[in-house]
């Protein structure tokens, strides 16, 4: 990555610069699996923590929209007013909303309301829902039962890990993701258990 990038600011040649771009493209993807394949490792090394849901869901969205250059009015949070506390991973829940938002705003339509955050909560229940929704195309029957699994993505940029990784972090703090097909988009929800404050 660093010799390429020394290439780049050396050649001015623009068949040249094409080709270092596709090598620079290709270090991130490798650099991409690399770190995820490091995340599969730390997945039984939870450090849970009581986390007020609410906080930390406003903590994210701000800094999903920073970081991804997202309008917040194109990426929606519904969350209400009350304190929901559950007990997790911080680092772990950050990666699976992080995994699961990426994807959803790749596959959206990158509009106002594309891309949806919502935290459902029943007052007499202890279970949780948060629900991920996108108005992008939605995925196919054949590969819905493949999601999940590791390296299998339907683009040729991804590496296949994302929604796995989601999983197996979600199983390692007592959580379960599943993905439903609305009648239009995409909806996965994520299945918490709330904690007494």
């Amino acid at each position: 990555s660093h010799a390429n990038q020394l290439l780049q600011e050396e050649i001015e040649d623009s068949d040249s610069q094409l080709l270092l771009k596709i090598v620079a493209d290709n270090v991130e993807r490798l650099d991409q699996m690399v770190k995820d394949v490091l995340e599969l490792n730390r997945r039984d090394r939870t450090r849970q923590e009581t986390i007020v849901l609410e906080e930390f869901l406003r903590e994210f969205h701000e800094q999903f929209c920073e970081t991804e250059k997202i309008l917040p009015v194109c990426f929606k949070l519904e969350v209400g007013r009350s304190t929901t506390c559950v007990s997790f991973d911080r680092r772990h829940l950050n990666q699976i909303l992080w995994n699961v938002c990426r994807n959803g705003w790749r596959h959206s339509k990158q509009k106002v309301g594309s891309l949806v955050l919502s935290l459902r909560a029943s007052l007499n229940s202890r279970s949780l829902r948060l629900e991920i929704a996108d108005d992008g195309g939605g995925v196919k029957p054949e590969d819905r039962g493949h999601l999940f699994e590791p390296f299998f993505t339907t683009e040729s940029t991804g590496t296949g890990l994302g929604l796995y990784i989601a999983r197996e972090l979600c199983e390692a703090n007592d959580a379960t993701i599943q993905y439903v097909a609305p009648e239009s988009g995409s909806l996965f929800l994520i299945h918490l258990k709330k904690v007494p404050i």
